[in-house]
Formats: C-alpha cells, structure tokens, sequence
C-alpha cells in the first residue's frame, strides 16, 4: 500500500521502501515475486498516492523483477468489531477505514459480518486502480482485482 496509508494503517511492519527493495533478493533466490495491492482503502488522495507507489515500482524494481511480476489487487474489507477495538487503540485508522457513506454489509464465506465498499464505489475504484495500473507500472500483470 501507500507510504502515508502504511504507516498509519500498516503498524508494526516493515517499511513499503524496504519490502520494495527485497523484491529482487527474493527472485534471485529463486521466488516468485508478486506484489499484494491491498488493501486498497478510498480516502481523499487515495490515487494520488497509488500512483506514486506505482511510479516508485517503476522506477525502482529492475526488469528481471518487472518482467515476472504481478499483482492482487483487494479493496478494504472491515468489521465492525475490528472498528470497535480500533476506536480504543488506533481511532486515526479508523477514520478512513471506517466509512458507513461507502459502505455496504457483506457476509464472508467464514460467516463473519463485515463491510466492503459498495458495489458501485467498489467498481469505480477497481476500474480507477487498473487504469493507475496501466499508466504508470504497464509491466505489471493484474492477476485479480476485486
């Protein structure tokens, strides 16, 4: 994910620059390197900053990590009991994560009930993420968006 939406969402974890630059050890060492576009979370900027993730990809990865790679792309997926518990520890997060004006419930295959942007945001937002995609890092496969 974004720089700014990794750390305040993303805590605890390595840094997105570092996790960038590891690409290439891992394919040399003989792995597969695809890279997980999620979640994607629809705040004000959200593709301003997608798209300089996509050009820091770009502009850094070497060809033999471009020419393998590919990508999942996953819009958020959220829970009210998650929101809960973030309210106390994290409310920052909360605030774009939690967004009941581009939200919908979905229950999950687990049984779990969750919320997921609407179907018509959810579209609109994968539409606008593969054309970011197709803009800025064109090597780069989707291999699911959704």
């Amino acid at each position: 994910m974004p720089v700014a939406d990794s750390r305040l969402l993303d805590v605890r974890t390595s840094p997105v620059d570092d996790r960038i630059a590891a690409a290439a050890d891992f394919l040399d060492a003989g792995y597969e390197v695809h890279f997980n576009l999620s979640p994607v979370v629809l705040r004000p900027g959200w593709e301003d900053a997608w798209t300089e993730l996509l050009r820091r990809l770009d502009d850094v990865l070497p060809e033999r990590v471009k020419r393998q790679a590919a990508a999942e792309v996953i819009m958020l997926t959220h829970n009210r009991e998650l929101h809960r518990v973030n309210q106390g520890w994290h409310p920052r997060a909360e605030e774009v994560l939690w967004r009941p004006d581009l939200q919908q419930g979905k229950r999950s295959e687990n049984g779990a009930l969750n919320v997921r942007y609407t179907n018509r945001v959810k579209a609109e937002a994968v539409h606008t993420l593969r054309g970011l995609v197709a803009a800025h890092a064109p090597w780069l496969r989707i291999r699911y968006a959704f």
